[in-house]
């Protein structure tokens, strides 16, 4: 009589998983953990609101990477994003119609327009005026390039009321 074989019988449990499936799956975990964690993040180590900057720009702009850069440089968290159109966001941050440039910051409750320096947002966030917003003179005129309209080479900023109107707020000379 012939002898019966026998297939070879697996253990059973994580004992029969193969070495290569239980790596998979220990780093499946550690990486669901991981996003776990990076997605509570902002809710456990919130961001001070003195420090956020966020930048919406058109699609062609490239001079709001450069001002996202000096803002980051002076210690401020800069999150940009590039919508469809500005209308929108420039209608939620009642920007004056005569400010349409290429980006738009809001820094607390403030528009930002142009390239306005990290010093003057540190004077907005310490005196906290009455207004909608702020721009760089060279916003004011027509979003040229950012110049340098102090002897000190840093652009003046505009500050705008409730209605829209500007006046002269700071000039970064003595500050």
């Amino acid at each position: 009589m012939a002898k019966k074989i026998r297939p070879r019988e697996r253990p059973r449990g994580w004992k029969g998983v193969s070495r290569t499936v239980k790596v998979w799956v220990v780093l499946a975990l550690a990486c669901s953990v991981l996003a776990g964690i990076l997605a509570q993040w902002p809710r456990w180590f919130p961001i001070d609101p003195m420090r956020q900057v966020t930048i919406y720009r058109t699609h062609g702009c490239r001079c709001a990477f450069t001002w996202a850069r000096d803002l980051e440089s002076k210690g401020y968290v800069v999150t940009m994003y590039e919508p469809e159109t500005l209308k929108t966001i420039r209608g939620a941050l009642k920007t004056p119609p005569s400010l349409r440039g290429c980006h738009v910051g809001r820094y607390m409750e403030y528009f930002v327009e142009g390239h306005v320096p990290a010093e003057a947002l540190g004077v907005l966030a310490r005196q906290h005026p009455a207004g909608l917003g702020v721009g760089a003179e060279s916003a004011a005129a027509r979003h040229e390039p950012p110049s340098s309209t102090q002897a000190g080479g840093t652009p003046g900023v505009i500050l705008y009321d409730q209605n829209g109107n500007a006046h002269p707020w700071w000039s970064g000379l003595g500050a």
